[in-house]
């Protein structure tokens, strides 16, 4: 994961060299592009140049996304699902998935439980007694037409078309012309409004049917987070109460964003179950290491005399929790998460 907090000056990334920059773009998820592309105008210019990181960060997202709708871009795509929005309850800016694609409808994951309830009643509501726009003249159009009616001149057929008196209309004729051309009037704009609806309504069917499948994949996608989720909270479980607290302060460090970065130096690819996958083998060898040191202190060894590393047969090492992520992160990561990926 790319680090965006690093680059708090515009200055910071016209250092960069080229090299890095495409490097750090092709570890870039669509999120975490839009992010870029907004950080500074040399990452905009060339993430508008180069639609490939675009192309590469959407295909190697893990579940896989659903594909391009018809007249879209690659950026605009990951603008439609990943750009985030306000919620439609409380208002506050939300970087979840959409409930609706299409419509860009967002509630808010910080207060979800209240804003679910008061956007059912409310916002539900208001989206099915929507109903389409009435046709409606031009502002003023009946008021000119009566104008010109009243104040019409008859002119003879001289060169200089000098008025030689004034047309009289009786009142039904008046408003037999004006009827006539609101009528005409009427017809042209609605031809040309069915012009323009069967234009958006042959872009909106397919535009719909990737909405739809945008849909199934964000509910593949929650089931895949929380499933993940759940497997960790199982493991957690397992832990004493008393190495909680210093583990979750360690997920959260350095150690383990090191630990991250170098499974995407290796893999080259972004997907869901990464943080997971992370998790799940610190929490796992903690659980492993414990159990090695129940059954040492059973047996009358001291409890911090160095545990032998079951890779490293030659080698000696203190566990501790902040020793288990070191030596995953330095030795042995690959191995443990090329086992663990089968269970997640």
């Amino acid at each position: 994961m790319v680090d965006i907090h690093r680059f708090s000056r515009s200055t910071d990334a016209g250092r960069l060299p080229m090299e890095v920059i495409f490097k750090m773009f092709r570890k870039c998820r669509p999120a975490e592009l839009l992010i870029l592309r907004a950080t500074c105008k040399r990452f905009h210019q060339l993430l508008e140049d180069h639609e490939v990181y675009w192309t590469r960060a959407r295909l190697s997202f893990w579940p896989a996304l659903p594909p391009l709708p018809p007249s879209f871009s690659e950026r605009r795509y990951a603008a439609l699902v990943f750009s985030g929005g306000s919620c439609m309850v409380c208002g506050q800016w939300t970087y979840t998935l959409p409930t609706s694609f299409s419509l860009r409808l967002f509630i808010c994951e910080w207060n979800f439980s209240n804003c679910r309830s008061r956007y059912k009643h409310s916002t539900l509501q208001a989206i099915s007694s929507l109903k389409n726009p009435k046709f409606k003249l031009p502002k003023g159009e009946t008021e000119a037409l009566v104008k010109r009616l009243q104040k019409f001149l008859v002119y003879d057929d001289a060169p200089n078309r000098q008025p030689i008196g004034r047309r009289v209309y009786l009142s039904q004729d008046i408003r037999n012309a004006k009827n006539a051309y609101m009528a005409a009037t009427k017809d042209k704009s609605h031809q040309e409004l069915l012009k323009i609806w069967k234009a958006q309504e042959a872009f909106q069917a397919p535009f719909m049917a990737a909405c739809v499948a945008l849909r199934n994949w964000s509910d593949r996608f929650n089931a895949v987070m929380k499933q993940s989720h759940k497997d960790n909270m199982q493991i957690l479980r397992k832990i004493a109460s008393a190495e909680k607290m210093t583990l979750q302060s360690l997920l959260c460090s350095s150690i383990i964003q090191r630990h991250h970065d170098l499974h995407m130096l290796n893999n080259e690819t972004f997907s869901s179950n990464v943080w997971p996958i992370i998790r799940s083998s610190v929490l796992g060898e903690l659980c492993n290491i414990r159990q090695i040191k129940t059954v040492r202190e059973a047996k009358g060894a001291h409890p911090s005399e160095a545990l032998r590393c079951s890779r490293c047969p030659r080698k000696q090492h203190v566990y501790n929790l902040s020793g288990i992520l070191n030596h995953l992160v330095g030795k042995h990561m690959g191995d443990r998460e090329q086992t663990l990926e089968g269970h997640l």
